[in-house]
């Protein structure tokens, strides 16, 4: 309950901020283990991100129910995104997912390019989502 208390906060807060845009909750049929696991624990080549192929993408576990996308290029300079994280059902057998872009230009197109990035891992038949087909 702490925790849905927190990423509820964590989402409001970031709603509040007037350059970033958001993308409608997504579930997913995975635990919030099991989409922290496909998301923090991978490596993101060149071109991950549709829009940003010349940036790197970084993931960081920010807690059981944040993970912080930082999209660069390499030098440092880029923007952050956020993914927040919360049970869609009673057992915790889904999970909703609701992104947000801190981006002065087009955060819109940004935060679209993040969710479909995150919804080919998670729905990908447990490959390489980002393998040329």
């Amino acid at each position: 309950m702490k925790s849905h208390l927190l990423a509820m906060l964590v989402l409001a807060t970031l709603s509040a901020c007037g350059s970033e845009a958001g993308s409608s909750p997504a579930t997913y049929k995975l635990t919030a283990g099991e989409v922290r696991s496909h998301l923090v624990n991978r490596g993101y080549p060149a071109g991950s991100l549709e829009g940003a192929e010349d940036r790197t993408v970084e993931a960081r576990e920010m807690g059981d129910d944040h993970i912080q996308w930082f999209i660069h290029n390499g030098s440092g300079t880029g923007y952050l995104c956020h993914t927040v994280i919360e049970a869609a059902n009673e057992d915790g057998s889904e999970t909703r997912l609701a992104n947000k872009c801190e981006t002065p230009a087009h955060p819109e197109k940004k935060v679209a390019a993040l969710t479909k990035m995150i919804d080919s891992i998670l729905t990908a038949d447990r490959g390489d989502p980002f393998a040329k087909k």
